[in-house]
């Protein structure tokens, strides 16, 4: 397979199974969140839907930064080799 070709692959992977997934938990992650909770950290007492909503925002992002890295890096380009310098140089006219 040629380079771009993988690189196509690798691209439609990372978003059906990074961003997308990641993109629709870090909604249910944000709308979670707002909804509220009392969570007391002191005596482990209350609703922990506003942690669950933060975990899951969370979650989600990270799913993002692994999608755009993957694409950032399998689309980069290559610095091209430095040209050879042993070679001797051509006759001045």
């Amino acid at each position: 397979m040629e380079r771009k070709t993988i690189a196509i692959l690798v691209t439609l992977l990372s978003v059906m199974f990074c961003a997308c997934p990641g993109l629709s938990l870090c909604m249910v992650g944000a709308i979670t969140l707002t909804q509220g909770g009392t969570f007391d950290f002191a005596s482990g007492t209350g609703d922990p839907t506003a942690l669950i909503g933060l975990a899951a925002s969370c979650l989600g992002l990270l799913g993002l930064l692994i999608a755009a890295l993957l694409i950032f890096f399998v689309w980069r380009r290559k610095p091209a080799p430095p040209p050879n310098l042993d070679e001797p140089l051509p006759p001045a006219i």
